[in-house]
């Protein structure tokens, strides 16, 4: 006989089994982290004699190009791109011209390639073949970096040729070059044995030529022999050239009548009028030997504007015309992932550094449009629970900026608070309940910084710029080696030293100019920052030959 078999196991039974029969999705293994291997290639890399009109180059893996295959480069460069395709695993590249007999080429890949499935790269990759009877095979390498900041300069070409003419960047693309990477790092391979000019271009335009003012160009003052060996650190420093004819670079029109105007050339003087010659009543933080200047123009009732600008620089006069639409609202973001707002508040910023002043400074509020203090009695300090009047404001006559004295007896901190319409602006808005606190330090709350710089590399004249946590010049002094510099009353916080040798002795770093071989002067940069802390004396050496090693 047989026994009854409870129910909840017979479903206990079928989930199992069904589980069991159920069709899971493979987890399909390691993630591929390996990028494409060339396996094969017609002609084969390095071959001689070559006579035909395209290569193939055959990976391991189905491939991809990656912005078109911009970053396949030719050298010595052609006159017309060739044409590259992508079938499967390979890759065509079809010249459209009859290359030059008795030549080296090489074919830099790089990160033009990548698998389909996960993305990777195919690491820097050259290939060379010869339409003569042997390969070129000398190479040169090194590093490009920004001459003021010393930061590596990606992605820039680096061009050799093999007349020694200075004009050439300016008349004729190179015989080779090759790209810097993302760590400033070039390699420029199969080489004929020679003398060759080296240039670096921030090629604007694309078209292998130095022509734009705002291309920043480095070279080697020397030509380079490559005779029987290579040629290893040949580094560049970068530079944009030091204008000799005034150019407006750039004009912008923001709402409500903000005019942003860059020049090549610093402005020694400047006026606007309109088109019936009359001047127009505008307002500017322009200070003589400024390139980048902003000018307010008050209320635009037309839906376009057209001014001329009248600008000096080195002792000609220049007009422009600027004409801008503006009947289109421009609108401006509040922050990230934020929404849109207008442009509709006045507001201030300040000369706080983390919110902290010295006593012995005053506090400065800059408006974000030009303004007018209207009533002084609505702006008051509030220190502890004191409430204290403003008797000696101080304004400048650009309407940019205003001065407050701190109290003589200072708390720890304070306010400062403007009420509501103390300030009116230009376009006739006026500021809200605006309150700007305000640490207030006295002598012990400050630091020293004692720094001493030693070099046996480096000669007078020498500066030394102390940079504050935003980057802006605290102080800049003349410095000489081995003598003690000393910072008195700096506010506790992070800093940085950079030392520019001063060749011009101008008190300003200089950059190059190519036309005259000038090269930029040099900018060293202090490794690491220098803390400064309340009521501590910090003393510091910067061994510059120590940072060569």
């Amino acid at each position: 006989m047989m026994k009854q078999i409870p129910f909840s196991l017979i479903v206990f039974v079928v989930l199992v089994l069904g589980s069991c029969a159920s069709r899971v999705q493979p987890n399909g293994g390691a993630k591929d982290t390996k990028a494409p291997k060339l396996i094969s290639s017609e002609p084969a890399n390095e071959a001689t004699l070559f006579k035909g009109d395209k290569i193939t180059l055959v990976f391991d893996e189905f491939v991809e190009l990656k912005d078109g295959g911009t970053g396949i480069i030719v050298s010595p460069p052609l006159i017309n791109p060739p044409d590259i395709s992508l079938k499967g695993k390979s890759i065509q590249i079809r010249f459209k011209e009859t290359l030059d007999t008795s030549t080296t080429y090489n074919v830099s890949i790089g990160k033009s390639v990548t698998d389909i499935t996960e993305g990777n790269a195919l690491t820097e990759m050259g290939f060379a073949f010869s339409t003569g009877e042997k390969i070129d095979s000398m190479r040169i390498s090194g590093n490009v970096s920004d001459a003021y900041t010393n930061k590596p300069s990606k992605g820039v070409l680096i061009m050799l040729y093999n007349e020694l003419n200075d004009s050439l960047p300016y008349k004729k693309t190179p015989r080779y070059f090759a790209r810097s990477d993302e760590q400033g790092k070039y390699t420029i391979r199969n080489i004929k044995k020679g003398t060759y000019l080296i240039f670096a271009l921030d090629d604007a335009n694309s078209n292998y030529l130095f022509d734009q003012p705002d291309e920043k160009i480095g070279f080697q003052m020397n030509p380079l022999v490559m005779d029987t060996a290579n040629l290893e650190s040949i580094n560049i420093r970068m530079t944009l050239e030091k204008q000799t004819r005034q150019r407006l670079l750039k004009k912008s029109f923001e709402q409500p009548g903000k005019i942003t105007l860059k020049y090549a050339v610093p402005v020694e003087k400047l006026s606007i009028s309109n088109q019936n010659g009359s001047p127009v009543n505008y307002y500017s933080e322009f200070k003589s030997g400024d390139d980048s200047l902003i000018v307010w123009v008050p209320k635009n009732n037309t839906d376009s504007l057209s001014i001329f600008c009248m600008s000096t620089a080195l002792g000609i006069d220049r007009t422009d015309t600027l004409a801008f639409y503006t009947a289109k609202k421009i609108k401006l973001k509040a922050g990230r992932n934020s929404k849109v707002k207008s442009d509709t508040l006045l507001t201030f910023s300040t000369n706080l550094e983390n919110g902290k002043i010295r006593f012995a400074e005053k506090l400065k509020i800059v408006p974000n449009h030009p303004s007018k203090l209207i009533h002084p009695d609505r702006i008051f300090w509030v220190i502890a629970k004191d409430t204290l009047k403003i008797t000696n404001t101080q304004n400048s006559e650009t309407g940019f900026e205003f001065e407050y004295s701190i109290p003589s007896k200072p708390a720890n901190t304070g306010n400062l608070v403007c009420m509501p319409g103390a300030f009116r602006d230009i376009f006739s808005m006026e500021n809200d309940t605006t309150s700007i606190p305000v640490s207030i330090l006295t002598e012990d709350d400050l630091g020293l910084f004692d720094f001493k710089i030693q070099s046996s590399l480096l000669s007078d004249p020498l500066l030394l710029e102390l940079l504050d946590s935003k980057n802006n010049v605290a102080f800049k002094q003349k410095v000489k080696l081995g003598e003690s510099l000393v910072f008195e009353n700096l506010i506790p916080g992070k800093y940085n030293a950079r030392l520019v040798v001063d060749t011009n002795n101008d008190e300003q770093w200089t950059n190059g100019i190519f036309s005259t071989r000038k090269s930029p002067e040099i900018m060293h940069y202090f490794s690491g920052d220098i803390t400064i802390r309340s009521g501590w004396d910090l003393e510091l050496e910067w061994n510059l030959d120590a940072s060569k090693k």
